[in-house]
């Protein structure tokens, strides 16, 4: 946990390095800040301090060391000729706004081809086409195309710093906006394993009534969605449904378990099988942030359970967050790093205290259900409210029943499409995932319009991590009498009410 924290407030400090002409400043108050840390640790810690120095020192260079080689990245594209050029690159996702009448295509392995020179992109590329008179059959992914145009390249320095970076973050280096005659699509068309997979599995549930929302389900790819149906899951609160997450790899370990379980096999055997098919889901899933995150602290309780160690959910959540910032730092303001963590940390800290509350009133099942969905709207409603402005405010009535509703059908067709492949004849089952999703669609489409609605300032960013803070005073992770409690939460709240307010 303190390498996670040493982490993102080194990211934090970088990212403000580079991009500030105050920088000599900003340094200054980054090396105070160690040492005063350090001397804190001394009179906490002392002999371990040694040890709890280094974690710390490793946790503030590194982010440094990649921001800084990520800034070169950067400069790299910016001194390149990217004004009237041709770019040739292979699709690697597509996604419709049918509002905008926009199709908006992820390129990969992007060439520039401007004044007689040919020169690699670092990163991948966004192209934003018009699709009037556009035959978009053509543009399907691991083709080639050839699109004529310029390129609006990202940059540290943008105005939008928090958009620019999110997009650097996950390899995106910058967009291009052309019409349809300015793009040629190749002939030829090479699929990876991943999306040969994918492609099948969307074959299968194509022919399916709401087989769009199971393959969505399956892989996070909201791509080939209508807009109106990610309105309705975004509006309701149960939009992580559609995003591969903790909720669906546990799903997926919960089978193969089943199955490992029947074949009698022991538990080395069982875990070695359950971690290598969880890479290759996540592999599938694109290695998203959220698919990583529920992987690794699967993994980590599957250890603790194989060698019956006991399992902590912070540190198993924390070991996550390391790794993904070690990856990339950047992808710390990732909105969707930022909400699967806040939503994990919240069910890790608040669960246990709703659960006692909750068990004096309800059994013990139901008071687990309730305070696990308590724990979540709660530790997410501030986060909710700086990033997108409102909070649906049924979303805890509509979690309750969507949830497991959508675990019986998700579970239902992940086997269907499996034994499908073998057993062709029995593909037409498959149409009872549509009729549950129609019903689910229909009651979510009815609650979906109630919502809370709130402007926040610029700062509202410093609520977010202050919400934090008001979990780990809350939670049973802080020793102290409940009146201390009660008044540090009271002026945490305070403080993160003004933040939201200024």
């Amino acid at each position: 946990m303190y390498l996670a924290i040493s982490l993102i407030v080194s990211t934090l400090l970088s990212v403000y390095v580079f991009v500030s002409q105050n920088s000599k400043v900003i340094l200054m108050i980054s090396v105070v800040a160690l040492i005063f840390i350090c001397l804190i640790l001394v009179l906490i810690f002392k002999r371990k301090f040694l040890i709890f120095l280094l974690v710390l020192l490793f946790g503030f260079l590194l982010p440094v060391v990649s921001i800084y080689n990520k800034s070169n990245w950067i400069n790299q594209n910016l001194s390149k000729n990217v004004e009237n050029c041709q770019i040739i690159g292979k699709i690697y996702t597509r996604k419709a706004d049918l509002d905008k009448k926009v199709l908006k295509l992820y390129l990969s392995d992007v060439k520039i081809i401007s004044n007689e020179t040919e020169e690699n992109i670092n990163g991948n590329i966004f192209v934003h086409i018009s699709t009037d008179n556009l035959d978009v059959s053509k543009l399907e992914v691991g083709r080639t195309i050839y699109v004529n145009g310029s390129i609006k390249l990202y940059s540290l320095q943008d105005e939008e710093l928090s958009k620019a970076v999110s997009k650097i973050s996950s390899g995106v280096s910058g967009d291009v906006y052309v019409r349809a005659f300015n793009v040629k699509v190749a002939e030829n068309k090479s699929l990876t394993i991943r999306d040969n997979v994918k492609q099948r599995v969307y074959n299968k549930t194509s022919n399916v009534k709401y087989g769009d929302i199971g393959y969505a389900m399956m892989f996070g790819d909201t791509s080939i969605l209508d807009p109106d149906i990610k309105g309705v899951f975004q509006e309701s609160g149960t939009a992580h449904l559609l995003a591969v997450s903790g909720f669906h790899v546990s799903l997926v370990v919960m089978l193969i378990s089943f199955v490992l379980k029947k074949l009698k096999a022991n538990k080395f055997t069982s875990l070695g099988v359950t971690v290598l098919m969880l890479l290759l889901y996540a592999y599938l899933c694109d290695f998203s942030v959220s698919v990583i995150r529920a992987a690794i602290m699967s993994i980590v309780a599957l250890y603790a359970t194989t060698r019956a160690k006991e399992y902590d959910g912070l540190s198993a959540l924390s070991l996550a967050l390391v790794i993904l910032l070690v990856i990339s730092p950047l992808q710390l303001f990732d909105i969707s790093l930022v909400l699967s963590f806040i939503s994990v940390l919240s069910i890790i800290l608040l669960m246990p205290v709703f659960t006692r509350l909750l068990s004096k009133v309800f059994y013990d099942k139901i008071a687990s259900s309730l305070a696990l969905n308590f724990a979540v709207q709660v530790g997410l409603f501030v986060t909710q409210i700086c990033y997108f402005g409102k909070v649906p405010v049924l979303s805890f009535i509509t979690n309750l029943i969507t949830v497991p509703l959508a675990s019986f059908a998700f579970m239902f067709l992940i086997c269907a499409v499996i034994l499908s492949f073998v057993l062709p004849f029995i593909s037409p089952i498959m149409s009872l995932f549509g009729y549950v999703m129609q019903l689910l669609v229909r009651f979510n489409n009815f609650v979906s319009g109630v919502s809370i609605f709130v402007e926040t300032g610029v700062v509202a960013g410093f609520a977010v991590i202050l919400s934090c803070v008001l979990m780990f005073i809350v939670s049973d992770y802080v020793f102290a009498k409940k009146r201390t409690k009660l008044a540090l939460s009271v002026i945490t709240l305070a403080f993160i009410v003004s933040l939201m307010i200024i």
